[in-house]
């Protein structure tokens, strides 16, 4: 199919900023694709010097394939094309020694704390350095806290002495920030705890996600001969889903950019839900202002939904105030209007969704399971729908659940590559000395910690003074971790793995347990060796590159295209679409949710049912309930307002929608 005008605009327009506003389903993937390509052939670049962030590792394999498609494997694997967090890893990979202003101590072989690893160092920091309860202040809130303000460029020292560290902070925001988006009774503590959260990371040699950003602004701004070679590197730089940057990766394309001024960013201020996540939206409604030769396209025409579907979403944003107008259109001129139905209770709502998806079924013989989707506002909302499809035999698959990468085999795995990797990181070391058990306590784990100040774990333990049968379990521990050291550049991956389960024991364990799950356990383990394989063959990946990819895999990049109906939040289905789609609980309090109803704004809650709505190909239903079990009481919620804020003859006219 041809490109449309603006599409065709949009991937010509190669010099100089370029802004990109991409309705729903208008093909942007495509343009930046042929936008790349169109780059290449026309010898204006070379492969290394583009450079492409997108926010999925799928979505950046998904793009290079096509682009390999044009030009060819082998130039498309010369392309920069990563996410913002898998970019500043590569180049702190290279560089990480330099930033002596961050920390001294900070090298190459830092390793990458998940979620998981981040919120039980902060446990520890809460309970051993505050004497707190963990259930009334938990680690996730303060980290929440924590991540506001490395979003907003707010290091450690900024914090702490409230004045900026370097030229590149914005002190009137920054000041805003400590002001007004930390509660006042909490200040004091979460500061703190930043402070020692820190200080535990740069003694494992560890950065969370936020830190790799940081980490990169930092080095650029200390080290100019390092950013001179990256502005003169990218000659063109894309950055897709533009809407969900936060202030930490706007600052850092406008310092990447700054040489060529080739900048593309591509986005939808309409899909902008992430400001939990800390998503700034004013970055691509402002673009214009900071890039005032910029040029704008916008892409209105929608290839996915029916023409109900579409209207119904354009006149559901039409209600915001703080956007750019666009009015979606579609050349399609048949659809199905969109499904409602008014379910006396949560059981009610699944009973009605499990027969409509075996209805459409019957009427479309070529659809699959995977052809649908369960889209909530929260995950809480899953459990009845997932009863309903046991009962009827529906396969489903929970989109954001226990993810493979975070189960505890899993985890202790990874755990023990990366303490080989980096042998200075106390978090995968408390997590893997006493698995399999050899004797080592809690208070001993701590004092291991403490002794090996100053020096990597490994050294510490040998210097340590166990007696009786922790000696010799700890000598047999660094003996094995020692020899294990000894192969990392010279056993291929998966290798390594099968000799570290078999050398630590880990597997024996496995096959000993009494656990029910302990065959399953084992098979996840072989799994892993399996991506291990695979990642060695297919990219001849090292055990640093490895590390990053299972460090930085997302909720997206584990969904898959089986035969099964897919439930997840709105959130997690941004990018994707359905032939069929389902959005329950529509009702006041829930969506929108209780949360914006008190803050006073329901923009952004307004821009997530636009999200929800835009994800639906030819079918669409709306659901909401006239009581539902919350907290163990049934309540009575109002239907969404968002319900009526589209025209009623844009739904089926079998339920009648409830008048309010």
């Amino acid at each position: 199919m041809e490109l449309n005008r603006e599409q065709k605009k949009a991937v010509e327009t190669t010099e100089g900023p370029l802004l990109i506003i991409a309705g729903a389903g208008s093909g942007k993937t495509r343009v930046l694709v042929e936008r790349i390509v169109h780059i290449l052939e026309t010898k204006r670049a070379h492969p290394s010097e583009i450079l492409a962030v997108t926010f999925t590792n799928k979505a950046a394999n998904e793009m290079k394939e096509r682009i390999a498609k044009h030009i060819g494997f082998q130039e498309a694997d010369k392309l920069f094309m990563s996410t913002f967090h898998s970019m500043c890893v590569r180049i702190l990979r290279r560089n990480a020694h330099l930033i002596t202003d961050y920390h001294e101590n900070f090298n190459q072989r830092f390793t990458i704390c998940d979620t998981k690893d981040t919120e039980n160092v902060m446990k520890e920091i809460l309970q051993d350095r505050f004497g707190l309860d963990t259930k009334k202040v938990t680690p996730r809130e303060i980290l929440g806290y924590i991540s506001t303000l490395k979003n907003e460029m707010i290091d450690l020292k900024t914090a702490r002495f409230k004045k900026p560290s370097h030229n590149l902070i914005d002190w009137k925001r920054a000041s805003d920030v400590l002001a007004y988006q930390i509660p006042k009774d909490k200040k004091e503590l979460v500061i703190e705890a930043y402070t020692h959260y820190q200080q535990q990371m740069y003694a494992n040699n560890a950065m969370d996600f936020d830190d790799l950003i940081l980490a990169t602004i930092h080095l650029f701004q200390q080290h100019e001969k390092v950013l001179k070679y990256y502005q003169r590197k990218f000659r063109y730089i894309l950055v897709d889903e533009y809407q969900d940057t936060n202030h930490c990766q706007y600052v850092l394309n406008k310092l990447m950019a700054f040489e060529h001024r080739n900048l593309c960013v591509v986005g939808d201020d309409s899909q902008s839900i992430y400001r939990f996540r800390g998503a700034d939206i004013r970055n691509i409604l402002y673009f214009e202002k900071d890039y005032p030769e910029v040029t704008t396209v916008m892409l209105e025409e929608n290839y996915r939904c029916g023409p109900y579907i579409l209207q119904a979403a354009n006149q559901v944003i039409a209600n915001n105030a703080q956007q750019k107008k666009k009015n979606l259109y579609t050349s399609k001129k048949d659809g199905e209007k969109i499904g409602y139905y008014c379910a006396i209770n949560q059981y009610d709502e699944a009973r009605f969704v499990t027969e409509e998806i075996q209805d459409i079924k019957w009427k479309e013989p070529s659809y699959t399971y995977s052809d649908f989707a369960i889209l909530f506002r929260t995950n809480s909302q899953s459990r009845s729908f997932e009863e309903a499809f046991m009962r009827s035999s529906i396969p489903y698959q929970v989109i954001g659940g226990l993810k493979f990468f975070q189960r505890a085999e899993i985890k202790d795995i990874i755990s023990y590559l990366q303490f080989l990797y980096n042998p200075a990181d106390s978090i995968s070391f408390k997590r893997i000395v006493n698995v399999p058990r050899r004797g080592i306590g809690a208070k001993t784990e701590k004092q291991i910690v403490a002794h090996s100040e100053g020096m990597t774990i490994l050294e510490g333990i040998k210097t340590y003074p166990f007696k009786g049968k922790a000696k010799v379990a700890m000598e047999s521990f660094v003996n094995t971790v020692e020899s294990l050291r000894e192969k990392l550049n010279e056993m291929p991956i998966g290798d390594l793995l099968s000799e570290l389960l078999v050398e630590t024991g880990y597997l024996t364990m496995l096959k000993e347990s009494s656990d029910p799950r302990a065959e399953e356990r084992i098979e996840n383990v072989s799994e892993l060796i399996n991506i291990a394989i695979d990642q060695q063959n297919q990219r001849n990946a090292t055990l640093e590159e490895f590390l990053e990819h299972v460090s930085l895999h997302s909720d997206i990049d584990d969904s898959t295209d089986d035969n099964s109906v897919k439930l997840m939040t709105m959130h997690s289905a941004k990018g994707l679409e359905f032939k069929t789609v389902f959005l329950p609980g529509m009702e006041e309090g829930i969506f929108p949710h209780q949360r914006s109803l008190n803050e006073g704004d329901v923009e952004e809650e307004r821009r997530l049912a636009y999200v929800g709505i835009t994800r639906a190909e030819k079918y669409l239903y709306m659901l909401h309930a006239r009581f539902r079990q919350q907290w163990g009481k049934e309540e009575a919620n109002d239907p969404s307002r968002f319900l009526y804020e589209f025209d009623e003859s844009l739904l089926d006219p079998t339920y009648p929608l409830v008048k309010i």
